[in-house]
């Protein structure tokens, strides 16, 4: 249709179509209807481009297979893992080469995904961050099958800065957050060997994970970028306290470090109110943190805690008193929104008795006593976790929940002598495949309660 004969149907000059074609001027509220009208169209699709009820129908679909992407990486990875420790228990009985031959394999597929999403799903998130779990599996994964044929007697350190070297591009190239906590994890654990050549390195790895975080927090995603910068802070306070500890020479007590950061978690999920989303990493990382701590806990009592000597036991009450401190800051300041709030207090009193329980295990030895109990206060924490994700319908505690008691499991039956790999493979597989069904059952029954809502509304 010409400008004129658009014109003379809406009863307009030639010149105002060309204004309007040009972005010169705005057809009024009239001109729209008319031009609505002419062209047979809605007028929100003159303004929007498209229907908005189509755009609403795009964005929930994406958002819901973002969600699948999600569920399915992690009951996938659960699945590998298991299949992986099935492999592993037979691998004594191939041959050398045949065992060279499979060593490299994992490292080819997680190249080969790596490749592929580069040259076409590069502008998909998911793939991005699939393609860097992928490839620190497979980079991992190869280098300790290579140590286990060849025997190269390399001290853990030594793997852990080989293994940072070969993810840290995959952060940059990628602009993944995946490879983050395991790259700031290595960087830890280096600078806790205590000397001067591998706190240089850990300085110089931790260096580099701040300029990719810095760099995230820049990017057009901003909730990446803010859990980039909570990752990479909460990884400099351990940082902080070991490098400082080397530097003047003197012991760090495994407890206590947990303790520090423990209390750190705790601090946060007291701080953060209700109203902030889960899509905000702040809450989210406060959970995942107190549960990795009382995992930790849980896991750690398995070993023989020492008993303090006298020379000690100060030092250890003072890094309680740090703990505490901050604790009792966070409660006072935010006294109003957390007194009130029964499920804030629970949820906030079962990871301190799980504190409080490795203090006194450090102080009277009670390791037996000390693993049940915490096992029994872990397990307890996963259920109201749980409980909380269906009442909220918030798949992120639900599964964080699960996740939580199922490892507390393996620990528990690790403490009770189970050391049949092939066991624990088919339990991480079945577990796997468990998740990835109840994550999409959950999801359908979530759907099908918005749809109740929706139809209520109306």
């Amino acid at each position: 249709m010409t400008q004129d004969a658009l014109a003379e149907q809406i009863h307009v000059t030639r010149q105002a179509i060309s204004n309007w074609e040009n972005d010169k001027t705005k057809p009024d509220i009239e001109a729209l209807e008319k031009l609505a009208q002419v062209l047979e169209v809605e007028i929100e699709e003159l303004i929007y481009g498209e229907k908005k009820e189509n755009l609403a129908v795009q964005n929930k679909t994406k958002h819901k297979n973002l969600i699948k992407v999600i569920l399915a990486v992690i009951g996938s990875l659960f699945v590998a893992s298991g299949i992986a420790i099935v492999f592993f228990t037979f691998w004594k009985d191939f041959p050398v080469t045949l065992q060279t031959a499979f060593s490299v394999i994992p490292m080819l597929m997680g190249q080969g995904f790596a490749i592929f999403t580069f040259f076409k799903k590069r502008e998909s998130l998911s793939f991005r961050e699939s393609a860097s779990i992928i490839w620190i599996i497979g980079v991992v994964t190869t280098i300790a099958l290579i140590d286990n044929i060849y025997d190269l007697s390399w001290v853990y350190t030594d793997y852990l800065i080989i293994d940072a070297i070969l993810i840290a591009p995959v952060m940059f190239i990628f602009k993944s957050i995946a490879p983050l906590p395991v790259y700031l994890y290595m960087t830890v654990h280096i600078a806790s060997v205590g000397d001067i050549a591998n706190s240089v390195i850990a300085i110089i790895i931790f260096s580099v994970a701040v300029l990719f975080t810095y760099i995230t927090a820049k990017g057009k995603e901003a909730a990446k970028g803010i859990a980039a910068q909570w990752l990479t802070v909460i990884a400099s306070l351990p940082l902080v306290i070991i490098l400082t500890a080397t530097a003047i020479n003197k012991d760090i007590f495994a407890d206590m470090f947990i303790s520090v950061i423990f209390s750190f978690f705790l601090c946060m999920y007291i701080e953060t109110p209700d109203k902030i989303s889960f899509r905000l990493p702040y809450k989210a990382v406060s959970y995942i943190g107190v549960c990795a701590m009382m995992l930790s806990i849980s896991v750690g009592e398995i070993l023989n805690t020492p008993f303090l000597s006298e020379d000690e036991i100060l030092r250890f009450f003072i890094t309680c008193l740090v703990c505490l401190i901050p604790l009792a800051a966070a409660l006072i300041i935010n006294r109003k929104e957390y007194f009130y709030n029964i499920r804030r207090i629970l949820l906030t009193a079962i990871p301190f008795a799980m504190l409080l329980l490795d203090v006194a295990n450090t102080l009277f030895d009670i390791d037996s006593i000390a693993f049940w109990l915490a096992c029994a206060v872990t397990v307890l924490y996963s259920g109201v976790l749980i409980y909380k994700g269906i009442k909220e319908l918030s798949l992120f505690l639900i599964n964080l929940g699960i996740i939580t008691a199922f490892i507390q499991f393996m620990s528990f039956f690790y403490y009770l002598g189970g050391d049949d790999i092939l066991f624990i493979g088919l339990w991480f597989v079945g577990f796997g495949i468990a998740i990835i069904i109840l994550n999409f059952k959950l999801l359908s029954i979530k759907k099908s309660h918005k749809e109740q809502e929706s139809e209520q509304d109306a």
